[in-house]
């Protein structure tokens, strides 16, 4: 898979670069896990980092900790999950010396730009407004989140508080 291009080879081959496992939960099972394996020894567990794609994995009713269990179906050892949960991110690209930033000195204003559009919230299913997502995840966390319950069972509470009974 990765020997049959030789960009590809040099990308994956190489020492800086680190690959991420994220929205794993989105594929299926059999795919996802053939391309992990495969990422895994090609990379090692010391180029791979995890991401929890929060907030998306809420609107799949996935939690961090179904999340972060999912790679152990790899079998790392406890070095190689303290590498892949934190260490590799916090050596490689958090401790890294960082260039002095300055202000942009831009001829326009980026904020005239903004684009306001939907945001899949559910695959093939309702769009919304983009600011409503995290307005939402921002509602579930005040209304106690993960400890309390899935997003979708406090979606649930504010639709049925917000919407007229059927029959009205």
């Amino acid at each position: 898979m990765f020997d049959e291009n030789e960009a590809v080879r040099e990308l994956f081959g190489h020492e800086r670069f680190l690959a991420v496992f994220s929205r794993q939960g989105l594929f299926p099972e059999p795919l996802i896990t053939e391309w992990a394996a495969a990422l895994i020894e090609r990379v090692g567990w010391e180029r791979l980092v995890w991401a929890s794609e929060a907030p998306v994995l809420h609107w799949r009713d996935e939690s961090i900790e179904t999340a972060m269990a999912w790679v152990d179906r790899f079998s790392p050892s406890v070095a190689q999950r303290e590498a892949f949960f934190g260490a590799t991110a916090q050596s490689r690209i958090f401790e890294r010396p960082v260039a002095p930033v300055a202000p942009l000195d831009l001829p326009f204003d980026p904020f005239d730009y903004l684009v306001s559009k939907s945001t899949p919230m559910w695959n093939f299913g309702l769009n919304l407004d983009s600011e409503l997502p995290a307005r939402l995840v921002a509602g579930w966390v005040a209304w106690g989140g993960s400890a309390r319950g899935p997003l979708r069972h406090y979606l649930e509470d504010v639709l049925r508080t917000s919407l007229p009974a059927l029959g009205s």
